[in-house]
């Protein structure tokens, strides 16, 4: 009986192949070719029980494209079969009220193994033991307890906020309500409102103007930190996780080109400006047909500043900024502050064609590569102003770094990383004196600069403090270590003007700073006001003329050198 039931099975997966759409290779008689096909089976088990999963779904997609190749349900007793084409698949299974799992054992589809079926092959114990999931459910209401719809429900893990799944508002049951199911058991937050998912299709009629808010069993809260935490740990499902959204701001513009154009696909990201944060991104379009690199971001929250900036392939990076066509200089952007239920349309984004600058940091023998690394684009010519391009990346695990949409011009490119000497880009390789770097210039026939690599040297750091008379640190000082000139014993450097150094560091909000990067060598170090400019500069130790200065020695014995500190005094102006 049992190889008679299986051979039953057999004939009906090849029979719900044919009826699924899956082309069945012909012979020559125009009957099915079984050597052309394979065939995989499995159950679906219960963890808790050990009892067969009735009704399960079983996808099997193309293992390299996902694309859908079978979907169907299993046996009574939990268990499967399918025909298949030659080929290599992933296979998932799916039940109500259980966690989906691909084979073997894995979440995440990406992370799924190879199912390789081969010509009149029959691979057995594709099994899967799914775990019971917890569920979600709730309502989003609007500032005057209306019900909304459309409104994007996302559930974050507690820990790393990482985006586990997501739905719209009234997917169930209409009127605003929501419910997330096959939820693993563990620690969750849930927000509601706020901008779509990357690649969400809008599904239209829905008040795109909602900020994101966050669960709390007492009211709608602005932000991921003040969201309190739910915790599955049984199938018993959790209602009544409810949010009042509030109306929000808008920010909406258009990118051209170098000749005002709208420039539809260009990808625009909006930042939290104070840390980095990367809120939403979107892609500018051609809105209702005549108004080309239009693009929005809704529903944004009153209490966050905002950056704006953008990008796309074969074009510069350019930062948003009032009252003109954007910036290059992330510092000279402007942040946005929007009160609710206000629109502000940014000027026009320019984003004229640009290049990259890439290379490998390497340490000093040229083939250990230095991860971590900080890479310094900036134009050659200080113009200041918006055309002034200073762009910092990191290098990788491998030591490499790519700097994009550069615009057209030259530049100085350095190199820097605790423990090395900061070193410059030249032609004959990477070197120490500043004056000594050579231009890397980004032109229409040469846009994509590589192979501009440095081998960096050990270094050392020279830190310390600034206090005022008052023992108040002095936040803002300017800190620069000037190396010594054997010949003359004083601190190289001066430009007739004042003393310059490569070698400069400021003071944070404790008075603290530390100067990176220093070739071993000898340094005189002066402490100027900054930001403080009432304040009288001073040589280490406690002098006013370079001549009386104390030099500090960087050695590869002693490469770091702290405690060197300042206490400035309150000084006069004469104009």
């Amino acid at each position: 009986m049992p190889k008679l039931r299986r051979l039953g099975r057999m004939i009906l997966a090849y029979t719900v192949a044919v009826a699924l759409g899956v082309m069945l290779p012909l012979g020559s008689a125009g009957v099915v070719l079984a050597a052309d096909f394979g065939t995989v089976e499995g159950s679906v088990i219960d963890q808790a029980t050990s009892g067969g999963i009735n009704p399960a779904t079983i996808r099997v997609e193309q293992y390299d494209t996902g694309e859908l190749v079978q979907e169907f349900s299993n046996y009574g007793d939990g268990s499967f079969m399918a025909a298949l084409p030659v080929g290599t698949y992933r296979i998932g299974a799916f039940a109500d009220g259980y966690i989906p799992e691909w084979y073997p054992e894995s979440l995440d589809p990406a992370d799924a193994s190879q199912v390789i079926v081969e010509a009149s092959g029959s691979i057995t114990d594709i099994n899967f033991t799914l775990e019971q999931g917890g569920t979600i459910s709730g309502t989003v209401f609007n500032e005057w307890m209306g019900t909304e719809q459309n409104q994007v429900v996302a559930i974050w893990t507690a820990d790393t906020l990482e985006m586990v799944t997501w739905m719209f508002s009234n997917e169930f049951e209409d009127h605003g309500r929501y419910m997330i199911g096959n939820l693993p058991y563990g620690d969750y937050k849930v927000s509601a409102g706020g901008p779509l998912p990357e690649d969400a299709q809008d599904p239209g009629n829905r008040n795109d103007n909602l900020v994101r808010g966050w669960w709390t069993s007492q009211e709608t809260v602005p932000t991921s930190g003040e969201a309190e935490v739910i915790s599955i740990t049984d199938p018993t499902p959790i209602p009544n996780i409810d949010f009042q959204l509030q109306q929000g701001g808008r920010i909406e513009g258009r990118i051209v080109d170098e000749n005002w154009n709208g420039l539809d696909g260009a990808t625009i990201t909006l930042e939290d400006y104070d840390t980095g944060e990367v809120i939403a991104t979107t892609t500018s379009y051609n809105r209702e047909g005549n108004d080309p690199g239009y693009y929005n971001f809704n529903g944004l929250n009153s209490a966050i500043d905002y950056l704006v900036w953008t990008t796309a392939p074969t074009r510069v990076i350019r930062y948003a900024k009032m009252h003109c066509s954007g910036t290059y200089d992330r510092d000279q952007a402007t942040s946005y502050q929007l009160n609710p239920g206000v629109n502000v349309w940014l000027n026009d984004i320019s984003l004229p064609y640009g290049g990259s600058i890439s290379g490998t940091v390497y340490e000093s023998d040229g083939t250990t590569p230095i991860a971590g690394a900080n890479v310094t684009v900036q134009s050659w010519e200080d113009t200041g102003g918006d055309t002034w391009v200073s762009v910092i990346k990191t290098t990788d695990a491998s030591g490499a770094f790519t700097v994009p949409g550069i615009p057209l011009g030259g530049y100085r490119v350095s190199a820097l990383a605790t423990g090395f000497a900061i070193e410059y880009n030249a032609a004959a390789g990477s070197v120490i004196d500043p004056a000594a770097t050579e231009q890397v210039t980004v032109s229409p026939g040469t846009v994509d600069i590589a192979g501009i690599d440095f081998t960096l040297d050990a270094g050392g750091t020279i830190s310390g403090s600034i206090l005022n008379a008052s023992q108040q640190p002095l936040a803002g000082c300017k800190v620069m270590a000037l190396p010594v000139e054997p010949e003359t014993g004083g601190p190289a450097g001066d430009d007739d003007v004042g003393f310059y150094s490569p070698f400069v560091a400021e003071t944070d909000a404790t008075g603290v700073y530390s100067i990176i990067g220093l070739p071993f060598g000898d340094y005189n170090i002066l402490a100027q006001g900054g930001a403080n400019a009432q304040y009288v500069s001073e040589w280490y130790d406690d002098q006013l003329i370079p001549e009386n200065a104390t030099g500090i020695s960087l050695l590869a014995e002693t490469p770091d050198v702290a405690g060197i500190n300042f206490e400035l005094a309150l000084g006069g102006s004469i104009t």
